[in-house]
């Protein structure tokens, strides 16, 4: 059976053909240009011995006592070189000649890069008759209840193949035997009601593969774990087994701090635990393949992920740079396939990018992984997006809306504005799922704000099924020199969730407390505050505001035409009125008067409004007295004639009241400027003050006291605004007896 020595330890480097110095490997470290590395090892004997390198950086050449290894390693790879016919059992000698600047795909601008052998080398020693490579696949019925399993195996040597999936106790619930047929053989068989792989449930089971000799004799064994799983796409939206799921995620580098890419295992645990605690479903992993311990690491703990090949900013066009990316996505579907986190594959990110290149890119994925999805990550403009996306028949689209809000988005490279809203983009990027693999930056990352805002929206437009899910950037910050202010400081790019030692920022808290608590997603809250308003005892009786709905929202858009271009009320350009003075909620009482106020908006009175009375009573309590946008003591005298009200008795007889500025009236506005101020009328109390977005709209309602003549039955109330440029409002009346 198949068994593993570890090469990891103390080596020597020599950098530019300087003495050797010792070196620990694995290890990240600044570029140097060319390094010579060197290890003396023992090994067993054994039928099979194959040497791994699970990734280095950039290029690298492998000698063993002196034979040159075939092939140049390209970075982030796993490397396997069958070595039997050269190892020795005592006193070898390896040399890695390592190449870390130079080359056209390597070093990318867009993060501080490292050299080195930067992860695991060992030893693997199996039998002659071998499994090469096992690729799970799963395909569902009878509404998941069902999966037929389909493990397309390679083997060397063997004559006939046993395979064997165990839940989590070690139980078998499948074994199948097949005999080896060509270059490939595929294993089938059923599992009926399996638990199926989500982040909620991270199901897993163990795959068992072993290569039988002619008599029956297991001679090596390939193990993994696997689980039962299908995201696709339908539309606008992405499926998780069947159900809409949204992704909400982070980008996260394979790196720490000082450490570089060079990570233990610790490190990413708590990197992916920290992630899975914000409440996050999915990771992209940027902007390379990252070590197989992060693959496996995810599917344990359950998170959604996707891989891509190293491109950034990258101009494809050119073959010695599109030809090695091409490759190593190749290597990277041919390694993770069989994992159950991976949920699709990016060919790129923000890249100068040609039709042709997608459309290899696109094959090269459909070849080697047709059951998952495609796509790249993008900053094209959304129309050039559409466009070239559905020509490489990509599965889904993406976006990077950076910005501060919603309704200031960059439009992306050759945009023919320099902003837009993410609405716009919602409308664009309709007709297939859409993804933005990016978002945040330094435009919002120290605004708790701004960061809420962006995610609410996003939420919101998840709900409307017009945004699929959203990846963060960046998960930590990390060491990057090109980019200067506002997102680099001191050398640091501090865009992250978490620094570089994994010490929270202030966005993290809002991020996990958003996820877990959608209540928090929804617009700002409105305040009502009641006054003290001073009455006598006695009966009170609401009176109704019969309502013409067609004129009264002529009326409601008249009034709100007139605050916008207001000067003093609405002066400052960014000033919003989303909402106006419109109550939030319905109000059935105003201290110790009864009131049938219902949600919404008040009468508006640009002219002349009237409305019956009952025939018993002694004063009416009206509660508005307020203009928009018009008032005291934001604009106008005191004193000035704005209004009447105009009491009409059964005989015939009438009584009018003048409404004047800041003595009965004044404005609804708290707001002047980018002040508060106190609405104050001399006869009339402040009985209501609410608000919505703090930010533009306060807004204040007075109680006025209209005593009645004595021994009369009143018939109806006319009110009259007078105040070219604004209204009058109107929330409630009733009817006072002593």
């Amino acid at each position: 059976m198949r068994k593993q020595q570890s090469l990891n330890g103390f080596w020597e480097i020599s950098i530019n053909e300087r003495p050797f110095q010792p070196q620990v490997v694995p290890y990240s470290a600044a570029c140097v240009g060319e390094s010579l590395l060197k290890t003396a090892f023992d090994a067993e004997k054994s039928p099979r011995t194959v040497l791994v390198f699970e990734g280095i950086s950039y290029r690298a050449d492998v000698t063993l006592n002196g034979k040159a290894l075939e092939g140049t390693m390209l970075p982030y790879c796993r490397y396997s070189y069958d070595v039997t016919n050269i190892i020795k059992e005592k006193d070898n000698e390896m040399l890695v000649s390592l190449r870390d600047r130079g080359m056209k795909y390597g070093p990318q601008e867009g993060w501080e890069n490292y050299g080195g052998i930067q992860r695991n080398v060992y030893l693997e020693y199996t039998d002659t008759i071998y499994v090469q490579d096992a690729w799970w696949r799963t395909f569902f019925t009878d509404d998941y209840k069902t999966a037929n399993c389909s493990i397309l195996t390679k083997a060397e040597g063997a004559s006939a193949l046993r395979v064997t999936l165990k839940d989590r106790f070690g139980d078998a619930v499948a074994v199948q035997e097949a005999k080896v047929a060509g270059e490939e053989t595929d294993v089938q068989f059923t599992v009926f009601k399996p638990l199926l792989w989500s982040p909620e449930h991270p199901n897993l089971y163990t795959l068992v593969v072993e290569a039988l000799d002619e008599a029956g004799n297991a001679r090596d064994a390939y193990t993994q774990k696997v689980g039962f799983k299908e995201f696709k796409a339908n539309e606008s939206q992405f499926l998780l087994n069947g159900q809409p799921y949204m992704l909400k995620g982070v980008c996260r580098h394979d790196m720490w701090g000082d450490v570089g890419m060079t990570l233990t295992d610790e490190m990413i645990h708590r990197d992916l635990s920290m992630i899975k605690g914000t409440g996050c479903n999915f990771v992209r992993l940027v902007h390379y393949p990252h070590d197989k311990r992060v693959v496996e690491k995810a599917d344990e703990l359950g998170l959604l992920i996707c891989e891509e090949s190293g491109l950034w900013w990258s101009d494809v066009t050119d073959p010695e740079l599109s030809e090695p990316a091409l490759k190593v996505m190749e290597m990277t579907i041919l390694r993770d396939r069989s994992n159950v986190s991976i949920a699709f594959w990016l060919a790129f990110n923000e890249c100068v990018f040609t039709e042709e290149f997608l459309k290899a890119a696109t094959a090269t994925c459909k070849k080697h992984d047709p059951y998952r999805m495609i796509s790249g990550a993008n900053c094209m403009t959304p129309k050039k997006t559409k466009e070239i996306f559905d020509a490489a028949e990509f599965d889904f689209y993406t976006y990077h809306p950076y910005g501060p809000d919603e309704n200031h988005i960059m439009t992306g490279i050759h945009g023919e504005k320099p902003i837009m809203s993410l609405n716009e983009v919602y409308d664009i990027l309709s007709g297939k799922p859409l993804l933005f693999t990016e978002w945040g930056g330094n435009f919002v990352e120290d605004n708790v704000f701004l960061f809420g805002r962006m995610i609410k929206n996003m939420m919101k437009a998840n709900r409307d099924k017009r945004l699929g899910g959203f990846s963060y950037w960046e998960w930590a910050d990390m060491y990057e020199h090109s980019r200067g202010e506002p997102g680099c400081f001191h050398g640091r790019l501090h865009e992250g969730l978490v620094n570089i030692n994994r010490e929270p920022h202030a966005i993290l808290d809002v991020l996990t407390r958003m996820l877990a608590d959608p209540g928090l997603l929804d617009d700002y809250p409105p305040e009502v505050r009641f006054c003290q308003v001073s009455v006598p005892q006695g009966q009170y009786t609401p009176v109704p505001l019969p309502r013409d709905e067609e004129a009264q929202e002529a009326e409601w858009k008249k009034m709100l035409k007139q605050s916008e271009k207001h000067e003093g009320f609405n002066n400052h350009p960014n000033r919003r009125m989303a909402k106006g003075p419109q109550l939030p909620w319905a109000i059935k009482k105003v201290g110790d008067v009864p009131m049938d106020l219902p949600k919404g908006r008040p009468v508006v009175i640009g002219d002349t409004y009237e409305m019956p009375l009952p025939e018993k009573a002694d004063a009416l309590y009206i509660l508005g007295n307020v203009l928009m946008p018009w008032g005291y003591p934001q604009n106008g005298k005191k004193g000035d004639e704005v209004g009447k009200y105009i009491v009409t008795y059964t005989d015939g007889t009438t009584q009018e009241i003048t409404l004047r500025n800041g003595v009965e009236v004044t404005t609804a506005s708290v707001l002047a400027g980018q002040s508060r101020i106190n609405p104050i009328a001399q006869k009339a109390e402040q009985a209501i003050y609410f608000t919505y977005d703090k930010n533009w709209e306060h807004y204040v309602v007075h109680m006025y006291c209209l005593p009645l003549e004595e021994g009369k039955h009143p018939q109806s109330l006319t009110v009259k605004c007078q105040k070219e440029g604004s209204s009058l409002l109107l929330f409630g009346v009733s009817a006072y007896q002593k």
